[in-house]
């Protein structure tokens, strides 16, 4: 038996780990792929040099019968592995294995060429995976390009070119860049791991490449920017899957890009639009800082999307116009307006068709005297109105329960405003009397400047405000008959900057019991299956009561069944076995017997290891292992491509066969 002291076994797990051989992603093709050593590189310069002394094995470069290089294994320290050029024959690079071109030379070199098609190929360890300048009607379909020191695939000045099926991970700068190219399209794709190189890494970056086609991609969670579309008008992003990253989605000048039926989870902001005339329709979005942001823009259609976050926002338009806002569902989260001109919150066009929390959102805007009393309201949003009046109305869990801006002369009374970001937000208003309203468990119970009127005088009173801390000893309209209580606090309660409720009454206005606000984080907010989730709902709320006699339980998997019983313990642990998108679910309940519930989205990875999925078995029983060749592999990686981050963008080397 064969024994090794520690270090030795770390650097000898190492060495054996970079010594594998690098082979190709499965294909349906069946049998086992043989691959021989090339010796030396491929170079073609034009149709005549597809030669069997060029690596070509078959064909005769018609498109009934390419020519093909195939089952070469390409070591290309001396250049780029395969460098085609001024060619249009058909060809095809299949099964192919190329690697070891750090710092210098890319995998493969396709420049000036047409009608290719690169097939099952394994480009590691480059500087470059694939480069591709001045070409058209190409294909990577199917392929492993990861760990190269730059970008996975660098397109430029071409058109026609399909990425399709292929596994881009953990390379330095970008997974995929597309520059100056129009209609290329990126089609069920794997694409994680990118960019650490970069303070501002992004894993797929379009820049200038008008209709551009990004769909039925899965973007691996991490922290960089998904999909980045820079001067790229008429573009689809669809069918696609992006979960914690900063920007599942950023589109700047790309006016005119439809984004559609794609999956957002857990992301900072999943889709954020400086772009005109942006389509947003049919997306799920779950658990992101931001669903979808507007920022000064406008002119964008926002349909059929699903947007639930709590503590998150839905739908921010900022100095943003004339928005279609249609036929959305929200829960816990909603619609805010933002800007500094009355613009921004009087020219959309936003339905009652939009549900918040299965309730109409209702909007108001450029309107005289209009009263809404006892009406289902998930959402109340009033701009540019005078006179408005609105009474019985119950509206919680979203991002701001009612927003009045530039409205003037307003009443709001009788209300129930619980458990939003914001309770009340006024912008720009004025006259507004603001009285006999239970405010509970908002982050922000009001936001405003102007100092509005908050209470009727004494006895009739204030709101009720559930932050509220002062006493009731005394009664009197100075409150200085003591001990006498009568329901109204002793001291004022002030109102942010908007002034003060000289009257706060200590018990709220409506008859019914307040309803509970059920919450909890996860730590961490994404992982792997080895990871162990710590979910925690002591941010939970009861307005009735005290919040330590809340009772929760969990449903881990969103089948219905609940996988614990009730419990006054606010944190549990779990860890899941299977990889992919699971919905948790929290129930509460208080000593009255009323209930509340909200449901997360968390990601779940398989284990990977330098790339690659490994079963949870292995990685806990090899943890030691893979943790030492980690740290080895990656220190050296890492050395090595700090050295290249300043090196000038490859494109004008040419080296032939070495």
């Amino acid at each position: 038996m064969l024994c090794l002291r520690p270090g030795r076994w770390a650097l000898a797990v190492t060495a054996l780990l970079l010594s594998m051989p690098v082979l190709p992603i499965a294909s349906s093709s069946p049998g086992p792929v043989s691959m021989s050593l090339y010796q030396g590189t491929i170079f073609i310069d034009g149709n005549g040099n597809f030669t069997p002394a060029s690596g070509v094995v078959g064909g005769s470069g018609t498109p009934s019968d390419p020519f093909v290089i195939a089952g070469w294994t390409i070591l290309a320290p001396s250049g780029p592995g395969i460098q085609i050029r001024n060619t249009n024959a058909y060809f095809v690079i299949r099964d192919v294995a190329i690697r070891d071109g750090s710092p210098t030379n890319p995998g493969v070199w396709l420049q000036g060429v047409a009608n290719g098609q690169v097939l099952r190929l394994s480009s590691t360890g480059n500087r470059y995976g694939v480069v591709i300048q001045n070409s058209d009607n190409l294909t990577i379909s199917a392929s492993d390009v990861r760990l190269n020191d730059y970008e996975g695939i660098s397109v430029t000045n071409s058109t026609r070119i399909v990425l399709a099926n292929n596994r881009i991970l953990d390379n330095g700068l970008y997974g995929v860049h597309v520059l100056d190219t129009s209609s290329a399209n990126l089609t069920g794709n794997t694409v994680g791991g990118n960019g650490y190189l970069s303070a501002t890494p992004i894993e797929v970056f379009f820049e200038a490449a008008p209709a551009a086609v990004f769909a039925d991609n899965l973007l691996l969670a991490q922290g960089a920017s998904g999909v980045y579309l820079s001067a790229s008008p008429n573009g689809v992003v669809r069918g696609n899957s992006v979960a914690n990253h900063s920007f599942a989605v950023f589109l700047e000048s790309s006016d005119s890009t439809r984004v559609v039926g794609n999956s957002f989870v857990s992301n900072g902001f999943a889709v954020y639009v400086h772009s005109e005339s942006v389509s947003v329709s049919e997306n799920v979005f779950r658990d992101n800082g931001y669903g979808l942001y507007v920022f000064q823009q406008g002119n964008a259609t926002i349909d059929g999307n699903q947007f639930s976050a709590f503590g998150g926002q839905g739908v921010v338009l900022w100095g943003s116009q004339r928005n279609r806002i249609r036929a959305n569902r929200f829960n816990y989260t909603g619609v805010l307006l933002e800007g500094t001109t009355v613009n921004a919150f009087d020219s959309h066009e936003i339905a009652s068709s939009n549900l918040v929390n299965g309730k109409p959102l209702r909007y108001y805007h450029d309107c005289g005297s209009i009263s809404l009393d006892g009406q289902p309201t998930g959402q109340l949003l009033v701009s540019n109105c005078t006179a408005f009046r609105a009474s019985n109305l119950t509206i919680g869990q979203t991002d701001v329960a009612v927003e009045l801006a530039y409205v003037h002369d307003a009443v709001l009374e009788h209300n129930v405003l619980w458990g939003s970001f914001y309770g009340l937000r006024l912008i720009a208003s004025s006259g507004v009397f603001v009285t006999h309203n239970s405010f509970a468990l908002n982050s922000v119970q009001v936001s405003g400047r102007d100092r509005e009127t908050w209470d009727a005088g004494y006895p009739s009173g204030g709101n009720y405000w559930s932050d509220y801390g002062g006493a009731d000893d005394c009664s009197g309209t100075l409150q200085d008959v003591c001990p006498d209580a009568d329901g109204i606090g002793d001291t004022p309660y002030t109102v942010s900057i908007a002034g003060d409720d000289r009257y706060p009454t200590t018990r709220p206005f409506n008859a019914l019991p307040l309803p509970l606000a059920a919450s909890f984080t996860m730590l961490p907010a994404s992982g792997d299956t080895s990871s162990l989730f710590v979910l925690n709902a002591s941010t939970s709320s009861d307005p009735n009561g005290p919040d330590s006699g809340i009772l929760v339980r969990w449903d881990f998997d969103g089948n219905g069944v609940w996988d614990t019983d009730w419990s006054l313990t606010k944190t549990v642990a779990h860890r899941f076995e299977e990889p992919g998108s699971h919905t948790v679910r929290l129930e509460i309940m208080d000593g009255q017997g009323l209930m509340a519930n909200m449901t997360r989205e968390v990601f779940v990875e398989p284990v990977r290891f330098l790339g690659v999925e490994i079963p949870l078995a292995v990685a806990l029983l090899s943890g030691a292992a893979i943790m030492i060749a980690v740290v080895s592999v990656l220190s050296l990686r890492w050395i090595r491509r700090r050295r290249e981050l300043d090196a000038l963008r490859f494109g004008t080397q040419v080296q032939g066969k070495r």
